[in-house]
């Protein structure tokens, strides 16, 4: 490194109310344009709404961070801050390149630049957090201590609202998957090729995708009912038996056109080697969408929440989407939609004015066709976009960030919560567990710091063993208990 690079100060400034994975990503970006990160941190007095924090506890947080060098106060004084520090370099996110933005002009008198990012997604935060972690902080489940205090949620209030599940009776809508896991014996390395050898040992079926989150709703103590489309194979059987084994009223229609989505995973030394998807992904002909939106229609009274499960496999069209919605609408039927976009294409756009959605970064970007906007401020606009009243982008390894619009304010209350268990075993079906868990919370009665809380601890209960086993009340009872 030069010497001149070693002089430089970079300065960046904002309310950093919570901090969360999306301003660890802007301020590593920022430290990494000079030596010296400067953090100006916006004083209560210009905070109108929102600010979950004094300045003085906004300012520890920051000063723990590894890439911040000093911490100044800014008080309707920005211009003031940044005569006397004088940075060469001022980073703002790239939702401020289009606006008119004062520090430009003021740092121009000592040559300075501004510079617009909103960091690197892939950069990972776990490193860079806290200077005060010790590096056993990250085994288990935990983290979970902070967020409880900041809003005052107790184990009691937890265990009130788990048990509040079984008074509801909800309506789950989407793909079946059949999660396979191959466990195979490593032989060695093929003499014809560079190829991996191995022998299969034992193979797994699970029931995922729509099916799972039917079935974690049940296992938590709701009354389900679930609507889905299955081929006429052995797989669409087991499938169908499983649920129903479960106690979920199945209201799934055949389809001769398609085999039963199956995901398989071989597997060696607990370890994924290679995963075969077999599938069909065109969309329900119109008479088994009319016989599968009759069905609904008839029960439709009974529902407290529908929840749209859709990974893109046809069962989900506009069409269907858009009756489903309508019929919802009329009865004032709350609404929760997740629509994954991984190995499929995704379409979370097709799904409007929702209590709740629980989309993951990637899937928030799609949507909004924005990769270089922060992750708060692109949800924002899906939440203005669709109509959502909360949404929790989830960020795997970082975590999830919580958004609400529920007091009307002009912009929506954020959190965050960190990833509570660092050790998983297998992340499949983690979303799932999130999603249903914390919709039950909201309809139960929960705030959205609460039902997010309860979809955190369902995740990390998940992710904690190999494939989708229903999560039980007891279970998230259990382990959402900080003591």
């Amino acid at each position: 490194m030069s010497d001149k690079k070693k002089s430089t100060t970079v300065f960046v400034s904002g309310i950093f109310n919570t901090i969360h994975p999306g301003h660890i990503r802007f301020l590593r970006t920022a430290a990494q344009q000079g030596d010296k990160l400067v953090v100006g941190v916006f004083s209560d007095q210009m905070l109108s709404e929102h600010n979950l924090h004094s300045e003085h506890d906004r300012s520890m947080a920051l000063e723990a961070l590894a890439d911040v060098s000093e911490v100044v106060n800014i008080n309707d004084d920005l211009e003031q801050k940044l005569e006397d520090i004088q940075p060469a370099v001022v980073v703002k996110g790239k939702e401020f390149k289009t606006l008119h933005n004062p520090e430009d002009e003021v740092i121009g008198r000592w040559g300075g630049k501004l510079i617009f990012s909103s960091g690197e997604q892939q950069q990972t935060d776990v490193a860079l957090i806290d200077k005060r972690f010790s590096s056993d902080f990250f085994a288990g489940i935990s983290g979970q201590e902070e967020y409880l205090n900041r809003h005052q949620i107790g184990f009691q209030r937890i265990t009130d609202l788990i048990d509040n599940f079984s008074n509801l009776h909800i309506a789950v809508v989407g793909d079946v998957i059949v999660d396979e896991y191959v466990d195979c014996d490593p032989v060695g390395m093929s003499l014809e090729d560079p190829t991996i050898v191995v022998s299969p040992m034992e193979n797994r079926r699970f029931v995922g995708g729509a099916g799972v989150v039917a079935a974690h709703g049940k296992a938590l103590g709701a009354n389900v009912d679930f609507y889905s489309v299955l081929g006429k194979d052995d797989a669409g059987r087991y499938a169908h038996q499983s649920l129903q084994d479960l106690g979920i009223e199945c209201l799934i229609i055949q389809d001769a056109s398609r085999c039963t989505t199956t995901k398989r995973r071989y597997r060696a030394t607990n370890k994924t080697l290679l995963r075969v998807n077999s599938f069909k992904k065109h969309e329900l002909e119109r008479d088994l969408a009319r016989r599968l939106m009759m069905s609904f229609e008839k029960r439709l009274e009974r529902y407290d929440l529908v929840l749209f499960s859709d990974f893109s496999f046809g069962l989900l069209s506009n069409t269907l989407v858009d009756k489903i919605q309508s019929c919802c609408q009329e009865r004032k039927i709350p609404m929760a939609a997740d629509s994954q976009t991984s190995s499929q294409i995704g379409d979370l756009a097709k799904f409007k004015n929702l209590l709740l959605a629980s989309p993951t970064e990637h899937e928030v970007r799609v949507t909004t066709q924005n990769m270089d906007d922060s992750l708060v401020k692109i949800s924002e606009h899906l939440m203005e976009q669709l109509t959502i009243t909360h949404l929790i982008p989830t960020m795997g390894e970082s975590g999830a960030l919580i958004l609400t619009n529920e007091d009307g304010a002009a912009s929506p209350q954020v959190d965050s919560l960190p990833a509570l268990n660092k050790n998983p075993v297998d992340v499949a079906g983690a979303g799932d567990a999130m999603f249903v868990s914390s919709a039950l919370s909201l309809l139960a009665g929960g705030t959205i710091w609460e039902a997010a809380y309860v979809g955190a601890v369902a995740s990390a209960c998940q992710v904690g063993r190999l494939g989708n086993v229903p999560i039980t009340a007891v279970e998230l009872k259990t382990k959402s208990n900080p003591a």
